[in-house]
């Protein structure tokens, strides 16, 4: 998921009527709160604050009583690399089939059985 994106939250067994919380263990901020139903469910929209850096993170989904589930997410940029930074395989394979192509296109245009 990316950074302000949104999060489904789902959850079960829960003390019904009680609320629950969603937080992630990088920051001391509330994503959201439910009330879990009479079955015992819980469901939720949050979204990813724009502070969350990249990486792997976990959110806590607790209860008052003490109830805590843990919810494992990775978080990553949808920015492009600064130019200059790298060159990633599919854009490296690219280029080399390109340069191969170029080449291949010279060598048949300037082949012996052209000149004669």
């Amino acid at each position: 998921m990316t950074i302000s994106s949104t999060i489904e939250i789902q959850g079960e067994n829960f003390v019904t009527g009680q609320p629950v919380t969603v937080t992630p263990h990088s920051a001391s901020i509330i994503l959201g709160t439910a009330k879990a139903n009479q079955a015992g469910n819980i469901s939720l929209t949050a979204v990813i604050p724009a502070s969350t850096a990249p990486g792997k993170h976990r959110l806590f989904v607790t209860q008052p009583e003490g109830a805590t589930a843990t919810l494992p997410i990775e978080v990553v940029t949808d920015k492009l690399p600064a130019a200059g930074t790298g060159i990633n395989a599919p854009t490296l394979g690219a280029v080399l089939r390109l340069s191969a192509g170029l080449v291949a296109m010279l060598v048949l245009r300037y082949s012996p059985a052209e000149r004669g």
